[in-house]
């Protein structure tokens, strides 16, 4: 992705295959549970963007700079105009293990990252860790959960 991304390896798959073969002979394909934790990154980075503004972490985004602020609409917030980079959001296999979920806009890394040089402070919409992620852990119940009945 041309944009920003972040990359999610689920570490730990080996043991929960392990721990599914113990109950199936059967190999299990973790191909549908990382679409899944795709999705889960996407929906999850969406509310943020468009109903919390702020971190992954719970960290508030700054606040538009006084003078950007007149350019603003009524329907404008932070980092939503017409809804693109909320809307530009993917998620990409890209290893067996590896989902990659990001934006291939080139403004997204920079609302991600910031900008010094433009006086863009950075605005992080992106998980970094699977911590950040609300939801993961019901996720992966009902996977082993499909798996084990």
């Amino acid at each position: 992705m041309a944009g920003v991304s972040c990359k999610t390896r689920m570490n730990g798959l080996q043991q929960l295959q392990a721990r599914l073969n113990q109950l199936s002979a059967a190999r299990i394909d973790f191909k549908p549970l990382l679409e899944e934790v795709g999705a889960l990154i996407e929906s999850e980075t969406r509310y943020r963007i468009e109903t919390e503004k702020e971190s992954p972490a719970g960290d508030k985004w700054p606040e538009w700079s006084e003078a950007y602020a007149k350019t603003r609409h009524s329907g404008h917030s932070l980092l939503e105009n017409e809804g693109d980079l909320a809307d530009s959001l993917t998620s990409e296999l890209i290893k067996k293990n590896t989902v990659e979920t990001g934006t291939p806009l080139i403004y997204g890394a920079t609302q991600h990252l910031g900008d010094d040089d433009r006086n863009i402070p950075a605005r992080e919409f992106l998980p970094g860790e699977l911590i950040e992620i609300h939801g993961l852990e019901d996720l992966l119940n009902d996977f082993v959960g499909r798996m084990t009945s």
